[in-house]
């Protein structure tokens, strides 16, 4: 088990099925909100690393929200994203 997911499972306790954690891969050099711009995740994508026992519905409300920024969702474990990010 990942440090960051037993962080995040001492946080959540009873409701870590619906944690989502996800990781916009989008912006520039710049950081903050001043850095924005409307369509910074369009065609961009977005990893999800939901765990096994991660509610369906809390992974498809997430999906759906950054699908409708225009991102591309890729769904991985946490193990996968850390390995290649």
């Amino acid at each position: 088990m990942l440090a960051t997911e037993l962080v995040a499972r001492a946080a959540f306790g009873d409701r870590f099925r619906q944690f989502v954690p996800a990781h916009p891969i989008a912006g520039t050099e710049n950081s903050g909100a001043a850095a924005a711009f409307p369509d910074l995740y369009e065609g961009r994508n977005v990893v999800i690393a939901a765990e096994p026992e991660t509610d369906a519905l809390a992974v498809a409300r997430v999906r759906a929200m950054w699908e409708a920024t225009g991102a591309s969702i890729v769904e991985m474990s946490a193990e996968a994203h850390d390995r290649i990010f």
